[in-house]
């Protein structure tokens, strides 16, 4: 088990090489980045964002195992918080009065490119435990087939976990910059706490779907914030007060991530990443999510192999003060359980 801040060595240990920054090409390596980062922003104070990394090959993806996966899960969440036991973990995330509302990935057309159900599983284990009540957690995502793909069981019933569409939305819309939509009523009505579970892809319009995405599936129109790549639209998204205010948690499912293509599934583009990410910092963890995913594009294609569209959005989340981009600033530690 080691704790670090992101260095060379951590990423020479994972793999992670060839990354791309916020700034653009990285050339000159890893250590030319950090540098550049370091002439930018001299002296950088303050506290980090903690990212961490639980990876453990006992996972076994595509076929999950779900006693691994919770193990993971539970892990990455005690690693987080900087507690020992699970329950004080998932306690730090939410108690007795919340209502708890888990936003999914669900969209990607395959239960391998989605949120795994193993990983929701997990989380409703995590906040059970915590005193959460099963009839007062909600997972959803924007569309009822999305929730299906997932493996999930529709319920809208006052007993056991809740779990159904984004709809109804909002009566009247939210702006917020450069972005007018209706939300979800789980978000501005029903939830006290929002935990975000993105899964770790790419897509082809906007570079990477981790956890600023997620959200298009929380609105009544994700096609208005396509335009320029999402950017600035995913940035203002998750500056809207429902998302920004009740989010407890960040947690990627990085199981089996889609390095190609994407948003919707092509089975010749997974690898069994074996991992779970999780921060409070939601562009943090989009950031280790992109260089991970990017490393993998260069190990396959022996060459740098830069995304069709590289996700400015994150950059511009940062500047809105959503979290932060710089390697300075962001203390990874990495935890592997094989």
């Amino acid at each position: 088990m080691e704790h670090e801040t992101i260095s060379r060595r951590w990423f020479l240990k994972t793999g992670v090489m060839g990354l791309v920054g916020l700034l653009g090409s990285v050339d000159g390596g890893w250590e030319r980045w950090v540098e550049a980062a370091q002439q930018r922003q001299p002296g950088t104070r303050g506290a980090k964002s903690r990212v961490v990394v639980v990876t453990n090959k006992a996972i076994n993806a595509p076929r999950l195992n779900s006693q691994e996966v919770k193990h993971a899960v539970h892990q990455a969440v005690c690693q987080l918080m900087g507690v020992e036991k699970m329950e004080e973990a998932w306690a730090r995330v939410a108690g007795p009065e919340d209502v708890v509302a888990v936003k999914i990935n669900g969209s990607g057309g395959s239960p391998n490119n989605v949120t795994h159900r193993e990983v929701v599983f997990a989380i409703v284990e995590g906040l059970s435990r915590a005193g959460v009540e099963e009839n007062n957690i909600i997972v959803y995502d924007q569309a009822t087939r999305s929730l299906l793909t997932a493996g999930l069981r529709i319920n809208k019933g006052r007993t056991g976990v809740r779990c159904y569409a984004a709809p109804p939305f909002a009566a009247r819309p939210t702006r917020i910059g450069s972005v007018v939509q209706r939300f979800s009523r789980i978000l501005t009505e029903e939830c006290t706490v929002l935990i975000n579970v993105p899964c770790l892809k790419t897509t082809a319009g906007m570079g990477v779907t981790i956890a600023l995405k997620n959200h298009q599936g929380s609105i009544q129109n994700p096609k208005a914030n396509h335009p320029n790549n999402g950017d600035p639209y995913l940035a203002d998204l998750n500056c809207a007060p429902a998302i920004r205010r009740k989010t407890r948690l960040v947690l990627c499912d990085a199981t089996y991530p889609l390095y190609h293509g994407g948003p919707g599934e092509d089975p010749r583009y997974h690898w069994p990443f074996n991992g779970i990410l999780a921060s409070l910092d939601p562009v943090a963890l989009d950031t280790i999510g992109w260089w991970i995913l990017r490393r993998h594009r260069d190990a396959v294609a022996r060459r740098p192999a830069p995304l069709a569209a590289k996700p400015h959005y994150i950059a511009t989340a940062a500047a809105r003060g959503l979290g932060t981009n710089d390697p300075q600033r962001i203390e990874l530690k990495q935890v592997d359980l094989s």
